[in-house]
Formats: structure tokens, sequence, C-alpha cells
């Protein structure tokens, strides 16, 4: 890993650049706020927790849906968060999300495709950072999947 201070505003700008790109969605994306915000982390890494929250927001949020990218400073941490308007997640479904080769079983997205490691790969990459990643749901409304980086480097 390559820790060091790094802007969110560039991380989430290329990500969400390369959101409308690959997947050619027509979902409002908002969330300007923290951009200036530094946290200490691995650039590279960061945007695979990015890319993989955000592919999901796409791939299971509702069609024409909005995609809500937030973000809290709170004392040493920094949580950053995504939300999507969706048809959301059983509490009973939530222990399984960050498993190795999980993956919930709804019918609405019987047909979609994964290997059920992305959420388990972000998890992977947060903890190492020394951070939590969680999601939070309301049936039949939204998801939100946030986690937390430090702002400077831990010792």
């Amino acid at each position: 890993m390559e820790l060091d201070d790094l802007g969110l505003g560039h991380v989430r700008s290329d990500q969400l650049g390369g959101l409308h790109h690959q997947h050619r969605t027509d979902r409002e994306i908002g969330g300007d706020e923290g951009a200036a915000l530094v946290v200490y982390a691995d650039a590279g890494l960061l945007k695979i927790v990015y890319c993989n929250l955000l592919s999901n927001a796409v791939k299971y949020g509702r069609e024409g849906g909005t995609i809500r990218l937030g973000v809290q400073e709170d004392g040493q941490a920094v949580t950053l968060s995504v939300v999507n308007d969706s048809i959301g997640i059983a509490q009973e479904q939530m222990p399984m999300l960050f498993k190795k080769f999980s993956r919930l079983y709804n019918r609405e997205y019987a047909n979609q495709r994964g290997t059920g490691l992305g959420l388990y790969i972000c998890r992977e990459i947060v903890e190492k950072h020394r951070g939590a990643i969680w999601a939070e749901s309301q049936m039949d409304a939204w998801v939100k999947f946030s986690f937390t980086l430090p702002k400077e480097e831990v010792r």
C-alpha cells in the first residue's frame, strides 16, 4: 500500500467520470461536498472501493433513480457514503454483504452478473486503511454504503 495525504475531490471526480462512460447511466448523481477534504489513503485502492460501490449503485439501483455521495468529517476520520434509490436490502441479508463469494438473492436482480467479491474486496481495502465499512437500507426506498478513513497517518 502506498499511503499518502489524498484529496477526495480528485478521486471522486475520476470515478464519477468513469461511471458515466462505463455504464452510460441516466441516473442523477449528486454530492460535491467534502471535495477539499484530505484523507490518509492509497489512491489506487480508494478508487477501487469507490468504483465498486458506484457500480453497484448503478447495477442494483432503480432505473432513473438518484445516486448521492456523502462526506462527513468527524474528529480523526472521514466517513464517505454512496446512497442510491433501490428496492433495498432485507435486514436478515445484511450480515452476508461483505463475505467472500456472497451474493444476495432477489428475483428482480437475478440476471445481474457478479462474482460476490466486490464488497468483500472493499471491506479488505477499508480495513487495511484502519477504517470500517457498513451498509444501511430502508426497504423499497434506498441503500447506503458508508466507510471511514483516517484523516491522517495512524501510528
